[in-house]
């Protein structure tokens, strides 16, 4: 690498994503990335011992910040989703509301002893993660390599 320099200030401390494609390829190596789009809420609501989920924090900029949940409200429904003491809501939220970003949503919540229906809209956020392969192209010396990082050894 010639300009370590110049990668340092890019990739590292700069914001350019790393080129894992041209990078990899030169070991014969594939990164295959799935991007995945999953419902995103935005806020801390732990479970307390009478089984209501209070919010404790809204992330900036999220579904419940834009509906205006405030610290302390009780969250009792997510769109259709009901939380209940006796279940994990988020998997049925992530699961109803999967695909449908900037759809209306409602948030019914209790605070200070009244009940409001908050309204947003449905938020996705998404994340990308790689599963290397060996490429299809590899020479067979890319491809002792590969086999070492995938197993810990190359065989002799």
């Amino acid at each position: 690498m010639p300009d370590v320099d110049g990668f340092y200030q890019r990739y590292i401390n700069g914001r350019e994503p790393l080129p894992y494609e041209a990078v990899l390829a030169k070991a014969g190596i594939a990164p295959n990335r799935q991007t995945v789009a999953t419902p995103f809420l935005g806020v801390n609501a732990p479970q307390n011992d009478q089984g209501q989920r209070i919010a404790l924090g809204v992330v900036p900029g999220s579904a419940a910040e834009r509906a205006g949940v405030k610290r302390g409200d009780v969250l009792v429904k997510v769109g259709e989703v009901a939380l209940r003491p006796d279940a994990e809501w988020t998997p049925e939220y992530r699961a109803r509301y999967r695909g449908k970003a900037g759809q209306p949503l409602t948030l019914v919540v209790q605070r200070n002893g009244q009940t409001l229906s908050l309204a947003t809209t449905v938020q996705e956020r998404t994340a990308t993660a790689f599963a290397p392969s060996l490429a299809p192209s590899s020479s067979p010396k890319q491809a002792r390599v590969w086999k070492g990082l995938a197993t810990g050894s190359t065989g002799g």
